[in-house]
C-alpha cells in the first residue's frame, strides 16, 4: 500500500547505484503514489503498474536495457514498453484528447497498467482527464450484438461482418446508439 517506503529503503541500501543511478531521489514518485492511492484500486497494487510508475522518468532506451538486464516478467516488460511508447506519442494524445473515437483508437492496444501510469504521471490536466475517461469509460464500451447476430440479421459471412461490428462499436463510443434495439436499427441501415 505504501510502495515509496520500500523505495526509500532501497535508496538507503544503495541499490540504485547497482540498478540505475537515474532512479535515485525521484520526488515525482511520491506524488505519483499519492495519486495512485486516490484511485479506486485496492492494495496491493499490480506490479506492472508500480514498475511503470517507478520507471516513468527513464528514456525508452534505458528502460529497455533494464527490462533485459533484470529479466523482467512479461507483464511488467509489456507495461514498461507501453509506458515508454505513450510518452513518445504524448503530442498525438493531446491532439486526440477531446475526440472520443480518436482517443479510443490510439489507446486500445496499450496495457491498462501503462495507460494508468501515464495518466497518473501526466502533468497536462486535460490529457490526464481524457486518459482517465478512457480508462474508466471508453475502454469498457462493448456492443450488444456479435457476429452471429449480424449473420442472423442478413449479413453474409466475411470481412463485412467485422467492418460492421467496428462501425457499431464506433457508434456506441460516440453515443449514437445506446441499446441493443438501437444497434439492430443501426445495423439494418448499414446492410
Amino acid at each position: 500500500e505504501w510502495p515509496e517506503k520500500v523505495l526509500h529503503r532501497i535508496e538507503e541500501l544503495g541499490i540504485w547505484k547497482i540498478i540505475n543511478p537515474e532512479l535515485r531521489g525521484n520526488d515525482n514518485l511520491k506524488a505519483a503514489f499519492a495519486a495512485l492511492r486516490q484511485l479506486d484500486l485496492k492494495a496491493p497494487y499490480p506490479l506492472p503498474l508500480l514498475f511503470s510508475l517507478f520507471f516513468f522518468p527513464l528514456t525508452a532506451g534505458t528502460a529497455e536495457e533494464l527490462i533485459i538486464r533484470l529479466n523482467m516478467p512479461k507483464a511488467i516488460a509489456i507495461a514498461l514498453r507501453d509506458t515508454m511508447k505513450l510518452k513518445e506519442i504524448k503530442t498525438k494524445l493531446e491532439s486526440a484528447s477531446q475526440d472520443r473515437l480518436a482517443l479510443y483508437h490510439i489507446l486500445r492496444d496499450f496495457s491498462s497498467h501503462a495507460m494508468l501510469a501515464f495518466a497518473i504521471s501526466c502533468r497536462d490536466e486535460n490529457l490526464k482527464e481524457a486518459l482517465f475517461y478512457y480508462h474508466y469509460k471508453l475502454r469498457l464500451i462493448k456492443t450488444s450484438l456479435n457476429g452471429k447476430d449480424l449473420l442472423n440479421l442478413g449479413f453474409t459471412p466475411g470481412p463485412s461482418v467485422g467492418k460492421a461490428l467496428q462501425k457499431l462499436l464506433e457508434a456506441r463510443i460516440l453515443g449514437k446508439v445506446k441499446s441493443k434495439k438501437e444497434e439492430v436499427e443501426f445495423i439494418k441501415k448499414y446492410l
